[in-house]
């Protein structure tokens, strides 16, 4: 069966920015996690503690792909905020 649905494009385009912005605290908070220095591994009552903090390249990774996927909301945003109508087909089981 087949289905088609009309979606208003500023509600995608609000939905797109809302995203963006929370992509970009998320990169925010990464870059300062690049140079952050974990605690060594050690023991503490019979057992191993380990910092998973993410640091140094892997936080720069996680902070560039958080800006990537700013970036492309951003550009759904304007996208979506442009259009006349959007519709939607989709197909269920």
């Amino acid at each position: 069966m087949s289905a088609h649905i009309g979606i208003n494009g500023s509600t995608l385009a609000n939905i797109c920015n809302t995203a963006a912005a929370r992509f970009r605290e998320h990169a925010q908070e990464f870059r300062k996690l690049i140079d952050y220095k974990p605690t060594p591994e050690h023991e503490k009552g019979g057992v191993w503690q380990i910092d998973m903090t993410p640091h140094g390249e892997g936080a720069r990774r996680l902070a560039e792909q958080f800006d990537l996927q700013a970036k492309e909301a951003e550009e759904y945003a304007a996208i979506f905020m442009d259009a006349d109508t959007i519709e939607v087909t989709y197909e269920s089981a």
